[in-house]
């Protein structure tokens, strides 16, 4: 009988057993309550908190014929790219229809109104594709050939409307967004060795550039390089996280006191897509989905995953944190921690919008107490503590052009608003 109430409680939503314990705590004084009581109640949590009704829970929502490669969606369309195909639906929760086949489409990423896609275009294949944000329209003004021989893409970034594109045996390149001129960016040393794999811009402007054979390279105006490391393996993924910065590869490695030239491993084991998402950082080990909100502590994520390793591919939508896997699945992640805020929705009035020295933030009637500044691909750049209230000015200095996400942390929920700093 103890055990079954036990099982009751351990699957009650998380807010009506928050509730049902304040009750407790308000008829009952500190002094009052007895040592069974106490007891019963370290036995519930203790059950609860292994079950995960306080911690995250994934839950399996589509599944695509084929690898995940690739994920994008917004209010209007979704994309799903597997091995050789294209997909699209109204969101990764919907059946999708596939539209293209023959590309793996490796890139995506939102800009200005429109979606862009980088991938394998050997051959007759197109290798860059812009669409419409809000439909699927292939046409041929959007497919744009990079070099003469249609090398395929494997990164992507933008900065200060430039597309910087990493590819397979012709280099780093860009082009302005507004034309379809490439120009080569390469260190000299890339020609001599593989194929480029990592892209990331950081917080100085600098480029660091990893290639598939393990050697890194960085360029502070991009167009002088020093290769600051080499060794690595293949790498998969480079991003800032908290001033630090971390590289998935055949280990899953942190860059010493936020440098990039002096690297320790924190996993002896494989790591592919790493992804910040609500001030935690996932990575897609070899063994399975970890996550950190530090940097040092690392969490397992077992329940509804099963097997997921480095090949996982995450992405953030709506608030929410999704993740493609190789055998096709989809996965949404549900969270159930019941101090967890929810995304609010909150009128939000950023001034000036570009905005190039200071933002004016100014919230009605919602009240925060802290902030975030994101990139667009979910970096965190910067964050404050602020006393609650509506209002408040925001020193945007040291970030470079492009666009962010700001997010405000209060105790009804969070609230967030793109904003465009320009230099």
């Amino acid at each position: 009988m103890i055990v079954n109430f036990i099982e009751l409680f351990a699957y009650l939503p998380p807010y009506i057993l928050k509730e049902i314990i304040n009750l407790k705590l308000k008829l009952t004084t500190m002094s009052r309550l007895n040592i069974g009581f106490l007891k019963f109640l370290s036995i519930v949590f203790f059950i609860v908190l292994h079950l995960g009704v306080f911690g995250q829970t994934w839950e399996k929502i589509n599944t695509i014929d084929g690898r995940v490669f690739s994920m994008y969606q917004n209010d209007d369309i979704a994309y799903v790219c597997v091995w050789d195909d294209l997909y699209v639906g109204d969101s990764f929760e919907e059946p999708m229809t596939k539209v293209m086949d023959g590309i793996t489409w490796r890139k995506m990423f939102d800009h200005k109104g429109r979606v862009y896609l980088g991938g394998h275009g050997q051959f007759a294949l197109p290798n860059f594709l812009s669409l419409p944000m809000d439909s699927y329209e292939p046409t041929p003004e959007c497919v744009n050939p990079i070099g003469p021989d249609r090398v395929s893409v494997l990164d992507l970034e933008i900065r200060d409307d430039k597309f910087y594109i990493g590819t397979i045996d012709d280099g780093v390149q860009y082009r302005n967004a507004t034309d379809c001129e490439f120009e080569d960016i390469s260190p000299p040393q890339l020609k001599l060795t593989a194929d480029n794999s990592v892209l990331h811009f950081t917080e100085d402007g600098g480029l660091i550039l990893g290639t598939f054979n393990g050697d890194l390279f960085y360029s502070g105006d991009l167009e002088n390089w020093e290769q600051i490391g080499s060794g690595f393996g293949p790498m998969h993924d480079v991003v800032n996280f908290k001033g630090d910065y971390f590289m998935g590869s055949t280990r899953l490695r942190k860059g010493v006191e936020g440098g990039i030239d002096n690297w320790i491993s924190v996993a002896n084991e494989s790591a592919g897509d790493l992804h910040i998402f609500a001030g935690s950082l996932y990575a897609a080990r070899r063994s399975g989905l970890y996550s950190t909100e530090d940097g040092v502590s690392w969490t397992q994520h077992t329940d509804g995953l099963g097997e997921v390793d480095h090949d996982a591919i995450l992405h953030t939508s709506g608030g929410r944190l999704y993740m493609g896997t190789r055998d096709g699945s989809i996965y949404r992640l549900q969270s159930t921690t019941s101090i967890e805020s929810e995304e609010l929705q909150v009128e939000v009035a950023l001034s000036p919008n570009p905005v190039s020295t200071v933002l004016s933030v100014d919230t009605r009637d919602y009240a925060f107490n802290n902030y975030a500044i994101y990139t667009i691909r979910g970096e965190l750049v910067q964050y404050g503590e602020h006393s609650s209230n509506n209002t408040c000015s925001i020193s945007l200095r040291g970030l470079a052009s492009g666009m962010y996400v700001l997010q405000l942390h209060g105790e009804k929920g969070t609230a967030s608003k793109k904003f465009v700093v320009q230099q």
